[in-house]
C-alpha cells in the first residue's frame, strides 16, 4: 500500500464509471493559457473531466507494530451545462454512480486497508474558462496500514 498506488486506482475505478469519459487525471492540472487547461478537460467538444489530489494525510497509531494513515482524497469533476440535455441530472447521475462504484469496492481493489463511503462536499455551476460547467468535489478517506 502506498499514496501513489492508491491514487492509481482511485483513477481506474473512477474512469470505470459510466458517464465519466476519458479525461481523468490523477492529479491537479496547470498550464500556462487557457487553452492548454481546457484541452485537460475538453473531450469531442465538451468539458468532461475530473481531476484527483490529496488534502491532508495525519497517521495515528494502529497496532504495536503498524500506523494508520488516512488519506483526504478529493476528486474534482468539471461537465458542461447544456440546459436541453438536462446535463445537471446527468451529472447528478455521474456523481451516484461513483459513489457506488467506492463503496462497492472499499479496499480499491486491495490497495487500501479501507476507504469511508465517499462524501459530495459541493456540486455547482461555474465558468470554465468561457464554458459554464457542472463541477463538484468529492472527498474520500482512504486508510492505508503502514509498518513502523
Amino acid at each position: 500500500m502506498s499514496l501513489s498506488l492508491i491514487r492509481t486506482e482511485i483513477k481506474t475505478i473512477l474512469s470505470g464509471v459510466t458517464g465519466v469519459g476519458t479525461k481523468v487525471h490523477d492529479y491537479q492540472r496547470w498550464a500556462k493559457t487557457w487553452e492548454d487547461y481546457l484541452s485537460f478537460f475538453k473531450s469531442n467538444g465538451l468539458i468532461k473531466g475530473w481531476e484527483i489530489t490529496r488534502r491532508s494525510t495525519p497517521e495515528t497509531q494502529f497496532t504495536l507494530n503498524s500506523n494508520l494513515r488516512t488519506h483526504t482524497m478529493v476528486v474534482r469533476g468539471y461537465y458542461s451545462v447544456d440546459d436541453s440535455a438536462a446535463t445537471e441530472k446527468v451529472f447528478q447521475d455521474i456523481i451516484e454512480a461513483i459513489a457506488a462504484a467506492f463503496k462497492a469496492n472499499p479496499t480499491l481493489n486491495g490497495q487500501a486497508f479501507s476507504s469511508d463511503p465517499l462524501q459530495v462536499d459541493s456540486v455547482g455551476l461555474a465558468m470554465f474558462g468561457s464554458v459554464l460547467c457542472h463541477i463538484c468535489e468529492l472527498r474520500l478517506l482512504v486508510q492505508e496500514e503502514v509498518q513502523r
